[in-house]
């Protein structure tokens, strides 16, 4: 009976995986079971347990965790007294226990020792850390959709003000064609206006709101491109390399999104390598499953993605700079050397094309980011250019401009009737509809907006087909195409236009409606 029982507790022990070792207050190993043993990984490096008695026990790994004032505790409270603490073994990997030690007299010696009795907590450990990391990646995606609804609304509203800065400086350009002097001073508001439009799409490309297209893009010449433009302004201390291992090496997008994307990753890398190194394009083909996808942080479609490296030999970046390189306007450049959009504007691109991104960086070592975008089907759908190689410029037409913004309006209505165009205008779409039902025979064109109060673009474009289902619409909007307003073009809106946009943009656009 009594064997059994000492059976049953040896085995229960071994289950839970319980470990038993003792020491002398100066370290002085007395006894160690063979749970310990494993637990500490000595395997291969002592021949057995009982081969330890007589060394040190802090010779056998090193504390991550608790450490000092372990013996200190015991010997004040003369009790049991539990710990969780962490270790690093002699082959270099962290283990984690909870220690309940306690006070006894060494038989032998007659002094005090330790004895130990220990439980293995490294994989819950694992879970809880792997737990965190996980928790970790989605509060930082979730900060960046919001701060990308934050930023997408900015760059619309921006855009609205932009397109009446831009306008009324492209009209006065015309009334100044014989001032230099004041010629010159609205050239340079021309010219920070378009730096300013630039920047807003940069943050309309981080909002998700810059797909333009949806066509077959071949990512190994896209990349031949960047390195082409590169090796006209970078430093020649800097080596280009490329590793092409993907095929095939096709997505569906938007082909000059992907560029820019690709070419401000370079260039961040051009940025961290003052010294010279080697800036490595690398693709490959990878399938999406749990594990690529927690790696990765996002859920993603399963299917096959084409992985593109941009590797550097750089400075590298803290694990704090990481967790904010995406975020619009962070920066670690000196002022005035940059805006702190070039990455965000990439992580929009990205997410925009159902792709992931990620940073692998350490000081010192350099830094990869790591785009992974869904490889393009067999069929993918190509939005053809609108532009045709005739438009009648003169053609004179009864105008109905639908737009909430004053400044819009009222710089649409003086490019518009510049043009010889009879111009109407309605500030919601409310107004729009009732104008439009008692005078659609008259009305040729309607120029309308997409984001406004009461009735949204959407909404509008619906009530106006709905009284002529042949009612020429022109799209307008602060937003790219994407969204609900290419779903309108795709339902027959006739045209978009983005603001800001010039007179001469706006009469090309209404021009290409009506061609001889």
């Amino acid at each position: 009976m009594t064997k059994n029982i000492e059976k049953r507790i040896a085995e229960g022990i071994k289950l839970a995986r319980l470990g038993f070792y003792s020491y002398m207050f100066d370290g002085t190993i007395l006894y160690m079971d063979r749970e310990t043993f494993d637990f500490f990984e000595l395997e291969g490096t002592f021949e057995s347990p009982e081969s330890l008695i007589g060394k040190n026990i802090e010779s056998l790994f090193i504390y991550t965790g608790a450490k000092g004032r372990l013996r200190e505790e015991i010997r004040a409270k003369k009790s049991v007294f539990r710990l969780e603490y962490g270790i690093r073994t002699l082959k270099g990997n962290e283990k984690w226990g909870i220690h309940n030690s306690y006070l006894f007299i060494d038989e032998e010696t007659g002094k005090e020792a330790i004895q130990v009795c220990f439980y293995d907590i490294t994989e819950r450990k694992k879970n809880e850390e792997e737990k965190r990391q996980l928790e970790s990646r989605l509060f930082q995606s979730e900060k960046l959709q919001a701060i990308g609804q934050l930023a997408g609304g900015i760059a619309h509203d921006f855009n609205n003000q932009l397109t009446g800065i831009i306008g009324f400086a492209d009209l006065l350009r015309y009334e100044l064609c014989d001032d230099q002097r004041l010629g010159h001073y609205v050239e340079n508001i021309l010219t920070a206006s378009r730096h300013s439009a630039y920047l807003t799409n940069q943050l309309l490309a981080f909002a998700r709101k810059g797909k333009y297209l949806s066509v077959k893009v071949d990512i190994h010449r896209t990349i031949m491109e960047v390195i082409s433009l590169l090796q006209r302004s970078i430093d020649k201390k800097i080596s280009l390399q490329q590793i092409f291992k993907a095929n095939p090496s096709y997505t569906s997008g938007d082909p000059t999104q992907l560029q820019n994307a690709l070419l401000n990753l370079a260039i961040n890398a051009r940025d961290a390598m003052p010294q010279g190194g080697v800036l490595t394009f690398e693709t490959k083909i990878v399938e999406s499953d749990d594990m690529f996808s927690s790696v990765k942080g996002d859920k993603l479609i399963p299917g096959k993605y084409i992985e593109v490296s941009v590797t550097d030999t750089g400075t590298g970046m803290t694990e704090e700079t990481q967790k904010r390189i995406f975020e619009p306007f962070f920066t670690t450049k000196e002022f005035g050397k940059g805006t702190g959009m070039g990455l965000a504007a990439v992580y929009g691109t990205v997410k925009n094309h159902k792709g992931v991104i990620d940073v692998f960086s350490k000081i010192g070592e350099g830094t990869t980011f790591k785009v992974c975008l869904p490889l393009a089907s067999t069929e993918c759908r190509v939005i053809k250019d609108q532009n045709t190689e005739a438009v009648n410029f003169n053609k004179k037409l009864r105008l109905l401009l639908v737009d909430d913004e004053d400044i819009v309006c009222a710089i649409g209505k003086e490019m518009l009737e510049m043009s010889g165009h009879l111009v109407c205008v309605c500030r919601n779409g409310r107004e729009a509809v009732d104008f439009y039902k008692n005078n659609w025979k008259e009305i040729e064109l309607v120029i309308l907006d997409m984001v406004m109060p009461l009735l949204n673009g959407a909404e509008t474009f619906r009530l106006l087909r709905d009284i002529n289902p042949e009612a020429k619409i022109l799209l307008s909007s602060g937003y790219s195409i994407t969204g609900e307003a290419q779903k309108l073009l795709d339902q027959g809106a006739n045209g978009f236009i983005q603001k800001p946009f010039t007179s001469k943009e706006l009469a090309k656009s209404i021009a290409e409606l009506f061609p001889f």
